[in-house]
C-alpha cells in the first residue's frame, strides 16, 4: 500500500496501486481489489483506498469503492476525508462526486480545515463555486481561529475568490484565536485589487480587534504603493489608538514604512502623539534595531522632522541624540545631527545630555559644524522667487507656495544641484522640493475646481488663492463629493 499525506502544503505518494489509479487502468486495479474487503484496506496512516482513488482523480474507482460501502467520510489518521483529498489535488470531477453521493461539505481535519479552506488556499475558483452551492460555511473556523477567507492572501492573483466569499457574507471583522481579525493578512500583505474589494464590501477601518488594532493599523505594515494609494481615498480617523496607545502611525514608523508614514502625515495624523508609555513615532523610528533599509528608516526621519516632530525633549525617557551616537547608526545618526544644527539655526535649543553627546564624539561634531556651515550659506543663496535654500529647509509647504510661483521652482527641483551645493542636506532639500511641488499641483487644481462653485471664473483670483491656502488634499475631496 503506498503512502499518502493531505495535511500539508503538498501531498506524498509512492506505490504502484496508486500509479495504476492515476494513470486509469482501472482493469488492473479492479483485478487487484478482487477477492478480499476494499473497506477494511488502510495503510498505517489510516488512509484508505477511497482516499487514494479520490487523490488521483479516479471517477470510476471511487464509483465502485462507494458502492462498496465505504463510508464517504471515512478519515484518516489525521481526520482527512476524501473529500479534502480531492480539493487539495484539484480533482474537479470526484469532488462533484463525492458531494453528490452525500460527503459533507464542512467536515473538519485535525487542524479544523475544511474542504472551502483548502479550494480558497488552491485558488480554485470552481470547487469555492461548488462548494457554496451545496451550503459549504465560508466562516467556520480553523484550530487556529482562521476562517477561508484568511487563506486568500495565499492566493492573490485570484481576486474573483475574495469577492465571491464577501458577497456570500464572509465575517472579515470576527477574531481569530491570537485576537486578530480575520482580514488582517489582506490589508498587511495583500495587493490594490484585494483590498480595494473589502473597502467596496464595506470593510470598517474604524472596527477594533481584542488589541485595539484597526484595519488602518494593520496597513502600516503594507509597503505597497497602491494599496496606500486606495486607502488614501477612504475618510480615516487618523489618530484611532490601541489598547498600547499606539496609532497607524507609530506602527509605520516602527517597520519603516515611508509610504505609509507619508500618507497618514498627510491626513493629518499627530507626529509628536504618545502611546502609554511617552514613545513617539520618532522614538520608534529611531530605536527600530532592524539596520536593513537604513536609508529608508532616514528619509521616514527626516519627513517626520519636516511635518513637526520634535526633539527637543526626551522621548519615553530617552534621549534620542544620545541613543543614536552610541548605537553607531551613522546614517540616522547624520540625519538627526543636521536636524539639531536647523533647530540652532532657529534657536531652538535640544537637552544638555544631547548636546554632550555631540561634542564628546569627534566625527560627529565635525559633521554638525559642516551642517552648521552649510546653513548659514542657504540663508544667502536664492532657490526661486524671494525664497532662499534657508526658507526652503526651514519654513513650511504651505508658505513656500504663498510667496513663490510655480514656474521658478522647478529650477531648483534638480539632485544633482543640491548635491553639489549642499550635500549635508540635499536629501531634506529635495524631498521638500518634492512637497512643495505636489503642493503646487494641488493647488492648481484646486483653483481650476473652486473657479466652477464661486463667483469667481479665474482661477488665480486672490480670493480663490486664500480659500486653498487652507484647505487640504482630503478638503477638496469632500467638496468634489
Amino acid at each position: 500500500m503506498c503512502r499518502i499525506r493531505c495535511t500539508g502544503h503538498t501531498i506524498y505518494y509512492s506505490g504502484a496501486l496508486y500509479e495504476a489509479m492515476k494513470a486509469g487502468h482501472n482493469d488492473t486495479v479492479m483485478s487487484f481489489l478482487q477477492g478480499f474487503e476494499v473497506t477494511e484496506v488502510a495503510d498505517y496512516e489510516g488512509v484508505t483506498l477511497l482516499h487514494l482513488a479520490a487523490a488521483c482523480g479516479n471517477v470510476p474507482i471511487t464509483k465502485y469503492l462507494i458502492k462498496a460501502g465505504y463510508v464517504i467520510d471515512v478519515v484518516d489518521n489525521c481526520g482527512c476525508t476524501p473529500l479534502l483529498f480531492a480539493v487539495r489535488m484539484n480533482r474537479s470531477k470526484v469532488v462533484q462526486l463525492l458531494i453528490n453521493s452525500g460527503a459533507d461539505v464542512n467536515f473538519q481535519d485535525a487542524r479544523g480545515k475544511t474542504p472551502m479552506h483548502r479550494a480558497v488556499r488552491n485558488g480554485d475558483y470552481e470547487h469555492v463555486m461548488l462548494l457554496l452551492s451545496h451550503g459549504a460555511d465560508i466562516n467556520v473556523k480553523d484550530v487556529e481561529g482562521g476562517t477561508a477567507v484568511r487563506s486568500i492572501i495565499l492566493c492573490s492573483k485570484h481576486p474573483e475568490i475574495l469577492k465571491l466569499l464577501m458577497a456570500n457574507g464572509s465575517n472579515i471583522h470576527d477574531v481569530d484565536k491570537t485576537g486578530k481579525m480575520q482580514c488582517q493578512y489582506i490589508f498587511k500583505y495583500g495587493n490594490e485589487q484585494a483590498v480595494e474589494i473589502l473597502l467596496n464590501y464595506g470593510a470598517d477601518m474604524s472596527v477594533q480587534d481584542c488589541f485595539g488594532d484597526t484595519p488602518l493599523h494593520y496597513v502600516a505594515c503594507n509597503n505597497d504603493r497602491d494599496v496606500i494609494k486606495v486607502i488614501y481615498r477612504c475618510q480615516l480617523s487618523v489618530d484611532e489608538r490601541n489598547l498600547a496607545g499606539q496609532t497607524a502611525l507609530h506602527k509605520a514608523a516602527e517597520v519603516g514604512n515611508l509610504n505609509c508614514t507619508k500618507l497618514l502625515l498627510e491626513k493629518g495624523a499627530d507626529p509628536n502623539g504618545k502611546d502609554l508609555i511617552g514613545r513617539t513615532p520618532l522614538y520608534f523610528a529611531v530605536t527600530n534595531n532592524n539596520r536593513a533599509w537604513l536609508e529608508v528608516r532616514s528619509d521616514l526621519i527626516r519627513y517626520l522632522f519636516q511635518c513637526g516632530a520634535r526633539l527637543s525633549e526626551p522621548i519615553a525617557n530617552r534621549h534620542i541624540v544620545k541613543f543614536v551616537v552610541e548605537q553607531g547608526i551613522y546614517p540616522i545618526t547624520f540625519t538627526v545631527v543636521e536636524h539639531i544644527a536647523k533647530l540652532d539655526s532657529l534657536q531652538i535649543s535640544v537637552t544638555d545630555i544631547d548636546r554632550k553627546a555631540i561634542e564628546t564624539h569627534s566625527e560627529i561634531k565635525d559633521y554638525y559644524e559642516c551642517c552648521v556651515e552649510e546653513i548659514e550659506s542657504m540663508k544667502t543663496k536664492t532657490a526661486f522667487g524671494r525664497i532662499t535654500y534657508y526658507n526652503l529647509l526651514c519654513d513650511s509647504v504651505e508658505k513656500i507656495c504663498a510667496y513663490a510661483r510655480n514656474e521658478s521652482f522647478t529650477n531648483c527641483y534638480k539632485m544633482v544641484e543640491l548635491l553639489k551645493h549642499y550635500p549635508k542636506h540635499s536629501r531634506t532639500l529635495f524631498n521638500k522640493c518634492t512637497m512643495v511641488y505636489e503642493r503646487f499641483k494641488f493647488i492648481e487644481n484646486a483653483a481650476v475646481f473652486l473657479s466652477t462653485i464661486i463667483p469667481y471664473t479665474d482661477p488665480h483670483h486672490l480670493a480663490i488663492r486664500r480659500i486653498i491656502y487652507y484647505l487640504s488634499a482630503d478638503d477638496l475631496r469632500r467638496l468634489a463629493r
